[in-house]
C-alpha cells in the first residue's frame, strides 16, 4: 500500500514537472504550456543583441515545441532595435516589449493576425512589416498606431493618415409593414389584416475605424447605414370594428346600436412611400473585426440602431357611408362617423421627416455575405400618411410604422489608408 502511495506521488509530481517546466536557449528563456501539444512561452531574454529574429520553433530534449505566446514583459527594457515575431504566435501578453525606446522595426508574418493589446509603447515610433494584401485585416485586429504599416510587395502605408479602415456593403431586403392608421385602433397589430404593406429597400453600410480609437468600445461597434426603400400599404377597412364583414350587413355596428346612431362606413387608401433613411446602428460585438475577411471568431452580432428618414409621400384615402348612413343623416355629418367630417379626409402628396428606431441582428454566412434580420418603428412628424387626420385630441400625432425585414449584406471592399 505504501509503494502504491508513493509510486503515485512519484507519477503526480513528475507530471506537474513536465507542464512546468523552463528552459534557455540563446539567451531566451522558455516555459513549457502544453506537453501534449508541445508548444512553449517565452517568459524573458537575457542577451544583449538588439536586433532580434525569434524562431518559430525551439528544440529541447529531442522536442520540438512552438512557441505560440510571449509573457508579460518579457522583452522590456531590452535596448531592443527591431524584432521578427514567430510565424506561429497566437499571443503577445502586455508590455512585453516596453521600454525599448529605440525600437523602429517589428516583422509580422501572420496571414491571419491575432488581437495586439498593449504590448508596445511607442508604436508611432515603429515602422511594421506584414505579408501583402492585409492592412485591413492588421487594423481590424488592433494593430493599428504604428509609423506606418510596408506590405512585402511594396506598398506603404503611413500613420499621419487619419483613417484607419473604411468598409463598404451592400444590402437588400424585403418586409412587411403594419401603418397605424387615424382610422383604426391606435396601437400596433390590431387590425393587421387591414392595416398592412410590403416593403422593399436597398441600403449601403459604412464602417469607419479612426486611428488612436482602434481599442474605444463604442466607435469600434458602429455602422452608418442609409436605406433607400419603397412601402406600399393598402388600407381597407369595411366598418370599423367588423374587419372584413360586408357593407350591406355589419355585424356589430349598426344605425341601431352606435352613439348618434352612427353606422362607420368602408375607408379604402392606398399609400406610396419613397424613403431615404439614416441609421447610426450599434453592434454587440466588433463590427469591423465582423467585417474582416480573416475573421473566423464572429458569426451572430445583434445591434440596436437610431436615425431619421426623409420620406415622399402620396396617398389616395377614399371613404364610402354607405346608404343607410347618408340616409338617416348619421351623426349629422352626411354619413361621416361621429366627429369626422369630409376635411378630414383628403389626398396626401408631401415630404415628412420621421424618427427612426431598430433592432436586429447580423449573421455571418461566408466571408463576404451576412444574413440580416430587423424590426423597426418609424414615427412619422405628419398625421397625413394615410391621407387621413381627424382633428380631434386623441389623433394627433400616432402615424407610425412598424416593418420587419429580412435581406442580405455583401462586403464590397475595404479602403485602406491612402498613401499621403
Amino acid at each position: 500500500m505504501q509503494n502504491s502511495i508513493r509510486l503515485f506521488i512519484f507519477i503526480l509530481l513528475g507530471t506537474f514537472d513536465l507542464y512546468s517546466q523552463s528552459f534557455t536557449s540563446n539567451n531566451i528563456e522558455y516555459i513549457i504550456t502544453d506537453t501534449l501539444a508541445r508548444t512553449a512561452t517565452i517568459t524573458n531574454y537575457t542577451g544583449t543583441d538588439t536586433n532580434l529574429i525569434l524562431k518559430d520553433t525551439i528544440d529541447y530534449q529531442k522536442n520540438s515545441y512552438t512557441v505560440t505566446n510571449i509573457g508579460n514583459s518579457a522583452f522590456a527594457a531590452k535596448g531592443l532595435t527591431s524584432v521578427t515575431l514567430p510565424a506561429k504566435l497566437e499571443y503577445i501578453e502586455p508590455k512585453a516589449f516596453y521600454q525599448n525606446n529605440d525600437l523602429s522595426e517589428v516583422t509580422c508574418a501572420h496571414t491571419v493576425p491575432f488581437v495586439l493589446h498593449d504590448v508596445f509603447e511607442h508604436r508611432e515610433n515603429i515602422v511594421l512589416n506584414i505579408p501583402t494584401g492585409l492592412t485591413s485585416d492588421y487594423y481590424a485586429y488592433r494593430w493599428g498606431g504604428f509609423k506606418s504599416i510596408n506590405e512585402a510587395g511594396g506598398k506603404s502605408y503611413p500613420k499621419q493618415n487619419k483613417l484607419i479602415t473604411t468598409t463598404h456593403e451592400i444590402g437588400a431586403s424585403i418586409g412587411l409593414s403594419n401603418f397605424n392608421s387615424d382610422f383604426a385602433p391606435k396601437y400596433i397589430l390590431h387590425e393587421f389584416i387591414t392595416i398592412n404593406g410590403a416593403t422593399l429597400s436597398a441600403a449601403h453600410y459604412l464602417g469607419i475605424k479612426l486611428r488612436g480609437y482602434e481599442n474605444n468600445q463604442i466607435l469600434k461597434n458602429l455602422i452608418l447605414k442609409t436605406n433607400f426603400s419603397l412601402n406600399y400599404s393598402f388600407f381597407n377597412n369595411y366598418s370599423y370594428g367588423t374587419k372584413n364583414a360586408k357593407i350591406e350587413n355589419p355585424p356589430l355596428y349598426t344605425i341601431d346600436n352606435t352613439p348618434n346612431k352612427v353606422l362607420l362606413g368602408k375607408l379604402t387608401s392606398k399609400t406610396l412611400l419613397l424613403s431615404m433613411d439614416n441609421e447610426l446602428q450599434f453592434y454587440l460585438k466588433d463590427v469591423i473585426k465582423c467585417m474582416a475577411k480573416s475573421n473566423k471568431e464572429i458569426n451572430l452580432n445583434p445591434y440596436v440602431a437610431l436615425g431619421f428618414g426623409v420620406h415622399y409621400v402620396k396617398s389616395s384615402p377614399v371613404y364610402n357611408p354607405g346608404k343607410r348612413a347618408f340616409n338617416n343623416n348619421a351623426g349629422g355629418n352626411n354619413g361621416y362617423p361621429d366627429n369626422y367630417k369630409s376635411s378630414f379626409i383628403a389626398k396626401t402628396n408631401a415630404i415628412v421627416l420621421s424618427a427612426n428606431c431598430a433592432m436586429g441582428t447580423r449573421y455571418k454566412i461566408s466571408s463576404n455575405m451576412n444574413l440580416i434580420a430587423q424590426l423597426g418603428i418609424k414615427y412619422y412628424l405628419s398625421d397625413w400618411m394615410d391621407g387621413v387626420n381627424p382633428n380631434l385630441t386623441s389623433n394627433k400625432s400616432n402615424d407610425f410604422n412598424s416593418i420587419a425585414s429580412i435581406g442580405l449584406v455583401y462586403k464590397l471592399f475595404q479602403k485602406k489608408p491612402s498613401k499621403d
